[in-house]
């Protein structure tokens, strides 16, 4: 049996998780999750998974875990952001989106994400 570090073992789920391979991230994160329960990494890969395999309440679920103890990562609240839109439920989208932007509001990406949702669900043009 090989041996890993925890800290090579994420990164390779982060290249994984990049490469679209949600199945395979996910069965590996339940793994580490056997022998370190309390891994939020973990849990933020099985939330970033079951959001890419658009499995939304179950992904609510695990990554308002991972907020419960990070409650300031720019990440999951991005995650969250895009599941609830998927599931139509906007006020919550541009709450957890606007969350992620006060975490790096010089961010191009949430910038631009945010005037999306605000000229599309707020009818703002230029917020």
């Amino acid at each position: 049996m090989s041996e890993i570090s925890l800290r090579d073992y994420l990164a390779q789920l982060d290249q994984l998780a990049q490469a679209g391979a949600a199945d395979e991230v996910l069965w590996h994160a339940r793994h580490i999750l056997q022998y370190y329960p309390k891994n939020v990494d973990a849990y933020r890969f099985i939330g970033r998974a079951l959001v890419a395999l658009g499995r939304w309440d179950e992904a609510n679920a695990t990554l308002r875990r991972v907020l419960s103890v990070l409650p300031n990562d720019k990440a999951t609240h991005l995650f969250l952001s895009t599941a609830y839109e998927r599931q139509k439920r906007t006020k919550e989208a541009i709450w957890h989106l606007e969350r992620a932007f006060e975490q790096d509001p010089s961010d191009g990406y949430l910038i631009d994400e945010l005037k999306r949702m605000y000229a599309e669900h707020r009818h703002v043009a230029n917020p």
